[in-house]
């Protein structure tokens, strides 16, 4: 099904965020591309899609956790949001920055 890696984040995006995080999941890596489309998708439909609100509070929650994959995350977002016109759909809903996921 086409978008369905938007869809899982009408469920629960909270629950999308822990999964990647949990070091023990299988489909780690598929759900951080997942929270890359996420953002990507927030900034490019300049958060028509998704509101920058929701992106922001998913942001808040990504920086409890210690993982090295969700802090880089949070740190291209809070930069993709800062400076939008650095936006490329490869980097961001075609899984290139979550194949490189931590710096």
């Amino acid at each position: 099904m086409q978008d369905w890696d938007l869809m899982i984040f009408d469920v629960d995006p909270p629950l999308v965020l822990r999964l990647a995080a949990d070091r023990s999941c299988v489909q780690r890596e598929i759900l951080l591309g997942c929270l890359y489309l996420y953002s990507g998708h927030a900034v490019r439909s300049n958060y028509q899609a998704i509101s920058r609100q929701n992106l922001e509070a998913l942001l808040e929650q990504a920086e409890t956790f210690d993982d090295p994959w969700i802090a880089t995350w949070v740190l291209r977002t809070s930069a993709l949001i800062n400076a939008p016109e650095t936006f490329e759909y490869e980097a961001w809903c075609a899984n290139g920055l979550s194949r490189n996921p931590a710096e």
